[in-house]
């Protein structure tokens, strides 16, 4: 018969095995667990906004502008095609 030691959840002696990351994650998780709905309700709204806040500054600077196309050659170039 082997003796463990009696461990509950969120004791530092499981806390002792996780590694830095890890241990960083399960904090967090437990902070966002101790928020009121009202606190978590808020967070989700905040990171909404970031969200398309972030969208809509990618697609302005990914819009047409002339100073985004390529200089076209004249018309009287000639293009040569070698086979």
């Amino acid at each position: 018969m082997s003796t463990m030691p009696n461990q509950t959840e969120g004791t530092n002696e499981d806390d002792a095995n996780l590694s830095a990351h890890e241990l960083r994650r399960k904090r967090d998780r437990d902070r966002y667990a101790s928020l009121s709905a009202e606190q978590k309700e808020a967070r989700v709204k905040k990171a909404r906004e970031n969200r398309l806040r972030k969208k809509e500054e990618s697609q302005r600077l990914h819009q047409y502008t002339p100073t985004n196309i390529a200089e076209v050659p004249p018309k009287d170039t000639v293009w040569v095609v070698v086979t």
